[in-house]
């Protein structure tokens, strides 16, 4: 009897065995069997910049948490995902190179994401170029400035948009809801916004809009009163607040003395932004390039459920751009069929027509040939989230522009 029931166990352990290898190799969480594919990560977790250089990053998290569930990108039949290596490039050049360099050299990264500060995009890119690496920049407070995406810089895009795109959308918005507004006053950082100005005179002029100040501010400014107290002796009916983090502040500013028309801050600031630094009461006649999180779309949900369940803080914004930046790297090595970065790039630049790329805020492509001589810049729809009486009262978005 006992050799007969070892006899049995033998037998169903074998089966079993079987079994299991069977399943396992059927199991749909191909993740498990899924190469890794190392994204070096550069982005401000110190310093002044920290809470958007967080915010990125955890996007960054959260689509390579997406990809890993759904079973990774496929290139020539195996799977592969993302691991986020997170270097603080602390908005500093000096601070970036070194990252960089770490990341590309020690950790033999092939594809780097991050920069929110012109020289530390141009720090960057100076590493990875010479590198043969794959650049995706996150920003550009100016576009075209040099360490912009150029014909020059041939691993480099930018994955975000140009800023003053917004500026067409903005102005055609003001003109549908507050047609009696025609004098506008720009608030800008002064740390070399003077193209976007002169591009937005231009914009404005073409649409019955006359500039009347334009105000530059110290970068650190944090007390904004003696700046709105210049703009509004101006007396505009708008407030035009140019690519600002500090936008809520200086909404507060010029609320406080007096100032009751429209103010239009086209940074990516959302609402729920102004609604906890400033308060909802002087939330009025506010419109931003900004999603709306309360009325959200699938993918712009996920990013927040899985943030909060992930992190278990207040959701930021900035946290979707990041989600789409590595999205959007994803569907270009996905069309290379290649980890190649220089393949990678050339599907990059391939991807020129709307709905060629997907992103949380809509159909997307890659642009910028006829501004910068390349399309190595993303280009997706533009939100603008209109609030009235303290509660958002409607958002729009502005498709693509493709070219």
């Amino acid at each position: 009897m006992k050799r007969k029931s070892i006899s049995q166990i033998v037998v169903v352990m074998v089966v079993l065995a079987g079994f299991l290898a069977l399943t396992s190799i059927s199991s749909p969480d191909r993740a498990r069997a899924a190469e890794t594919i190392k994204i070096g990560s550069l982005m401000p977790q110190s310093g002044p910049l920290a809470v958007p250089g967080m915010a990125w990053n955890r996007g960054f998290e959260i689509y390579a948490d997406v990809l890993k569930d759904q079973g990774g990108i496929t290139i020539n039949g195996k799977q592969y995902v993302f691991e986020v290596l997170d270097e603080d490039a602390q908005g500093s050049a000096d601070a970036a190179r070194s990252a960089a360099l770490k990341l590309v050299h020690r950790e033999g990264v092939k594809f780097v994401l991050g920069g929110l500060l012109e020289p530390v995009i141009q720090a960057t890119n100076s590493v990875c170029e010479k590198a043969g690496v794959f650049y995706g920049a996150t920003n550009a407070n100016i576009p075209g400035h040099p360490a912009d995406v150029s014909p020059d810089k041939p691993m480099q895009v930018r994955l975000n948009i140009n800023y003053d795109d917004t500026h067409v959308v903005d102005l055609k918005y003001l003109k549908e809801h507050y047609p009696e507004a025609g004098k506008l006053a720009i608030v800008a950082p002064d740390i070399g916004y003077e193209p976007m100005i002169k591009r937005f005179r231009e914009q404005t002029a073409e649409r019955k809009f006359d500039i009347v100040h334009v105000e530059k501010f110290q970068w650190g400014t944090t007390d904004f009163v003696p700046v709105m107290t210049k703009v509004l002796k101006s007396k505009p009916d708008v407030i035009f607040a140019m690519v600002s983090g500090q936008a809520q502040y200086q909404l507060q500013a010029a609320r406080q003395l007096g100032f009751n028309g429209p103010f239009v801050s086209n940074s990516p600031l959302a609402p729920g932004v102004f609604f906890n630094v400033v308060g909802r009461d002087i939330c009025d006649k506010l419109i931003i390039n900004s999603i709306n999180t309360v009325e959200t779309n699938e993918h712009i949900e996920e990013v927040i459920n899985r943030w909060e369940e992930k992190y278990g803080e207040r959701f930021v914004t900035d946290g979707v751009q990041g989600y789409d930046a590595l999205w959007v790297l994803a569907q270009a090595i996905e069309e290379a069929q290649s980890l190649d970065p220089k393949k990678v790039m050339d599907a990059f630049e391939s991807l020129t027509e709307r709905g060629d790329l997907e992103t949380c805020h809509g159909p997307a492509c890659m642009g910028g040939k006829e501004r910068f001589g390349v399309n190595h810049v993303l280009m997706r729809p533009i939100p603008v989230t209109h609030v009235v009486d303290g509660e958002i009262a409607s958002t729009e978005m502005f498709p693509a522009r493709c070219e």
